[in-house]
């Protein structure tokens, strides 16, 4: 993403901001870590002190990830449950109540709205992923859970599913490179999501994305150009060398 960003880094869960600490990078981007829901250094303490009154310092914001916020929402619930030293639900920290997951679903909304009230700022959130299994089969999803994942959704502009796929650079197929692919069409294996102007349709498939580019487009900027996209049949071939541009 271009312009300046700040991102919002969980690092006893993700902690892979130090591959941005290096130019061209490093100048342009801040890294915030925190490491619990409420409290010192944490989540909540981040949003009201630093990104409510500093948000317009930024032209993006990302955590890094919803997932390893909504563990950090978990610990704080089971912590607050009593210091219990028996192995019953209230002093195992690795058990995990109805009432409390439900609980934890309505921190995670809670955060979303919080986020979605920050003004003239871009908001990008990472997830892991994780299957679930329904009526079609498998659907590969963010790692939250699903009474999270309904506060996130609606708002969202984008969503997307990351992958990387080797690909043919040369016509004989002797040579091999890895591409980044970002899914945000309809699929029944995917939860995706895309927003754009009727004029300004996005491939169901990206090719090598930028999410600048992206947003150019899909908002409407004059000069920007569709990003690369491939067909359903394109992208599942081998070797999958070919882009389709809209």
């Amino acid at each position: 993403m271009p312009g300046r960003g700040l991102i919002i880094d969980v690092p006893q869960i993700e902690g892979g901001t130090m591959v941005l600490a290096e130019a061209p990078n490093a100048d342009r981007l801040d890294i915030l870590p925190v490491v619990r829901w409420d409290g010192e250094r944490s989540l909540i303490k981040a949003y009201d002190e630093v990104l409510v009154p500093n948000s317009g310092n930024w032209d993006w914001i990302a955590l890094d990830s919803i997932t390893a916020a909504q563990e950090l929402a978990k610990r704080k619930i089971t912590r607050e449950r009593g210091g219990a030293s028996d192995s019953t639900i209230t002093g195992n920290p690795h058990k995990v109540t109805l009432p409390e997951h439900g609980e934890i679903g309505e921190m995670m909304k809670d955060l979303a709205y919080k986020l979605r009230l920050l003004n003239k700022v871009h908001v990008i959130v990472t997830a892991q992923q994780r299957s679930r299994q329904d009526d079609e089969g498998s659907v590969l999803q963010p790692d939250i859970s699903p009474s999270a994942l309904t506060g996130w959704l609606p708002s969202m502009f984008l969503v997307g599913h990351l992958s990387v796929i080797e690909v043919a650079v040369n016509e004989e197929a002797t040579k091999f490179e890895w591409e980044r692919r970002l899914r945000v069409g309809a699929h029944p294996n995917f939860v995706t999501k895309a927003r754009a102007l009727p004029s300004r349709p996005l491939p169901a498939i990206i090719r090598k994305p930028h999410l600048g580019e992206i947003f150019s487009w899909c908002l409407g900027k004059d000069g920007a150009k569709a990003p690369t996209g491939l067909s359903e049949a394109a992208a599942t071939a081998r070797p999958a060398g070919e882009g389709e541009p809209m």
